[in-house]
């Protein structure tokens, strides 16, 4: 009696188990893409296809396709995309990797690019859509290729590393409602020359612009109180021109480190604490 319900206590064990865990049929495929259903709409997962030219469809199974997560991740054959209306979020690794992917269509209604989105990719300009609200970290990290790109009035965060190792970008044009850039934002855009700040941003990261290389002058706007993090121009070889606020207190540390070019920089009266290296390797021989 007792090895009976042992038996049964084992299969009731089992059957529960079996109803908790994920099953295949959670994913499921329409043509050339698996995906899956959450709450009322459509996440892609992967592609299946071999078409260089891809569309996305708006709807499967009559619910709109809003996110795309890894969908096309490691897909070398693509080479231009169109988005959808219906797409709202480029989750996590959208199209990293795809290393021929040249053109990206955006719909109407996607609101974020999220991380490692297009990592790695061929695209070398970018029209970004109205809707747009964010730009995730490492968004477009090493498209080598990129060389110019508009923001959007929509789009009011910059996340880490979004554009870093971009090193053809030399034009973007960012909108005065842009309140947060990420560290390493621009991190060796060797190619970036002019950088016009928007005059609302309220956080400055650190290591924004290390190692670009042909960066010439940079105004800090008056709006930043506070240099968070350090080493925010450290490697910046060309420049020579650097403002940043009276209000700010501190500099931090290998702020202006390795800037050749730089012979002078303007403290403001109210710092009261200077990092380590926050000067060093820099030719400055004048500081106000």
């Amino acid at each position: 009696m007792k090895i009976i319900k042992r038996s049964i206590a084992l299969v009731i064990t089992c059957l529960l188990i079996i109803s908790c865990a994920p099953t295949a049929s959670a994913y499921e495929q329409f043509g050339d893409y698996e995906y899956y259903v959450e709450d009322d709409h459509v996440v892609l997962t992967k592609y299946l296809g071999t078409e260089t030219d891809v569309v996305i469809p708006a709807t499967i199974a009559g619910l709109p396709v809003e996110k795309l997560q890894n969908t096309f991740e490691h897909n070398t054959t693509i080479e231009s995309v169109r988005m959808p209306d219906t797409l709202k979020e480029l989750w996590v690794h959208a199209f990293r990797n795809c290393i021929n992917l040249k053109n990206a269509e955006f719909g109407a209604n996607t609101s974020i690019i999220g991380f490692r989105s297009f990592e790695n990719t061929a695209l070398e300009t970018v029209s970004l859509p109205d809707s747009l609200t964010e730009i995730g970290s490492r968004a477009f990290m090493d498209c080598h290729a990129l060389n110019n790109v508009i923001i959007p009035d929509s789009v009011t965060v910059i996340g880490p590393s979004a554009f870093a190792e971009c090193t053809s970008l030399s034009n973007i044009k960012l909108n005065e409602n842009l309140e947060s850039i990420g560290s390493y934002a621009f991190q060796g855009c060797t190619g970036l020359k002019k950088f016009d700040m928007p005059p609302n941003i309220k956080s400055f990261y650190g290591a924004i612009f290390m190692d670009c290389t042909s960066l010439e002058s940079f105004v800090v706007p008056d709006t930043v109180t506070e240099l968070i993090g350090g080493s925010h121009f450290m490697g910046c070889t060309s420049l020579k021109n650097v403002v940043i606020p009276e209000s700010i207190t501190q500099i931090p540390e290998s702020f202006l480190e390795g800037c050749v070019s730089l012979t002078s920089f303007k403290i403001p009266d109210n710092t009261t604490e200077i990092g380590v290296n926050s000067f060093k390797g820099s030719s400055i021989e004048t500081v106000n």
